[in-house]
């Protein structure tokens, strides 16, 4: 495998182009709950890949403690509620309003 590139201080590109550094979710691999018993801990693992100009360079894991990943879903829904449910909600409206008779 050759040597992975420094970053650049040069902007990064535009998300979602397919050049320079990602980091994504690895495809079909749920997120785990890890239990230590012997610290009576729970914790969560989402598996990342990253990439760089498409190629798998590594993979890892964000691990959050109960209360970061109580944040995180707190933050999806507040997310999902703005972009998900308002255009859905007004569809529906529509629907009701404009019932296909």
């Amino acid at each position: 495998m050759s040597a992975i590139p420094p970053p650049s201080r040069a902007t990064p590109p535009p998300y979602g182009s397919p050049g320079g550094w990602a980091v994504q979710r690895v495809p079909n691999r749920p997120i785990m709950r890890v239990i230590d018993v012997r610290r009576q801990e729970t914790a969560f693992e989402l598996p990342l890949v990253v990439t760089f100009n498409g190629e798998v360079r590594h993979t890892a894991a964000l691990r959050m403690d109960v209360d970061e990943a109580i944040d995180l879903v707190d933050e999806v829904n507040l997310a999902l509620d703005v972009r998900v449910r308002e255009p859905l909600a007004d569809a529906c409206r529509r629907d009701r309003e404009h019932p296909e008779s």
